[in-house]
């Protein structure tokens, strides 16, 4: 993200997963109401929960905002790099 210069635009959030659902209540409006474009989860479980909240806040995917879920953790760290 650095090197296409994307840094800026780019906000990586850690979230807990004993806490994921009350976090992702929290973040997602805010990130919402923020003007956010896209939404990434390095994880399914995340991703699942982040489209359950999304729905009742009556936000549509991908009319309202892009939504991307990678299956693995693994995977998603190389985007950071």
């Amino acid at each position: 993200m650095r090197v296409a210069g994307l840094a800026d635009y780019i906000k990586v959030k850690n979230v807990c997963y004993s806490e994921m659902k009350a976090e992702l209540e929290s973040l997602i409006p805010r990130l919402l109401d923020g003007g956010v474009e896209a939404l990434i989860f390095s994880t399914n479980r995340l991703a699942i929960e982040a489209l359950i909240l999304l729905r009742t806040l009556g936000c549509k995917v991908p009319d309202d905002v892009a939504f991307v879920g990678l299956p693995s953790i693994d995977m998603s760290g190389r985007l950071f790099i």
